[in-house]
């Protein structure tokens, strides 16, 4: 599993192969946050913002 190391409340869409997933932390928005991915290459970074609300959103979701 690839870990990524981003901030609590960021929600991230990554490639990942040729599919774009949305990945999500809702931790404690004071500290750091980890995503684990599951990926046998690595992940390019499409897209990372903070959530701005606290509804409850799916750890993982594929788009596309």
């Amino acid at each position: 599993m690839l870990v990524l190391s981003r901030r609590a409340g960021e929600r991230l869409v990554i490639m990942l192969g040729d599919q774009v997933v949305e990945v999500c932390y809702l931790g404690q928005r004071s500290g750091q946050g980890r995503i684990g991915v599951i990926a046998d290459r690595a992940v390019t970074v499409l897209r990372a913002e903070l959530i701005e609300d606290d509804r409850p959103v799916a750890e993982s979701s594929l788009r596309g």
